[in-house]
């Protein structure tokens, strides 16, 4: 059922992207309020070899400019090492909660999917990638030695990159 009301409406709500570090900064808002990703093709459960890794999502959706994997959680999350395939492929994915809802109802469904942003998180985005590499080489122009730059969004600490992560 789902796979018809993704092929139906062809618009998918996309939750807010930020950039997230250890704690010891602010978080960095790219899209803040999410956004709206409009496509024209739908492919479920196609394995795609990107460099030798392969990765099966559960969902793919595209448009003339961008692809954008579904992982559908009912049982089980992505696990680390899907993870991993995942951001070695540079594969932008979104992970569907669908516990917690009527998913039985068409309705429901085509909410949680289309429009409700509250349950999806971000896998991995090449524009939060994009984003932290543009800030981590402004912020090494900022370096100051052996200290951290206390304006910088990324965490920077003498000359390493901190583990940053996107919501």
């Amino acid at each position: 059922m789902d796979n018809e009301i993704l092929k139906e409406e062809q618009v998918i709500a996309l939750p807010g992207l930020k950039i997230s570090n250890d704690g010891h900064h602010k978080n960095f808002e790219i899209l803040p309020n999410g956004f709206e990703f409009n496509y024209n093709k739908v492919e479920i459960e196609k394995s795609i070899d990107v460099d030798g890794t392969v990765i099966r999502p559960d969902v793919i959706i595209t448009n003339d400019n961008a692809v954008l994997a579904i992982e559908i959680l009912v049982s089980h999350a992505v696990d680390d090492e899907k993870k991993e395939k995942i951001k070695l492929a540079k594969l932008t994915t979104i992970e569907v909660d669908l516990n917690n809802f009527d998913i039985q109802n068409k309705e429901t469904l085509r909410k949680v999917l289309l429009t409700n942003t509250s349950n999806k998180k971000w896998i991995f985005s090449n524009q939060a990638e994009y984003f932290t590499d543009r800030l981590l080489k402004f912020c090494k122009k900022l370096l100051v030695k052996d200290s951290c730059v206390k304006s910088c969004p990324v965490n920077v600490w003498q000359g390493r990159r901190f583990d940053v992560s996107i919501h």
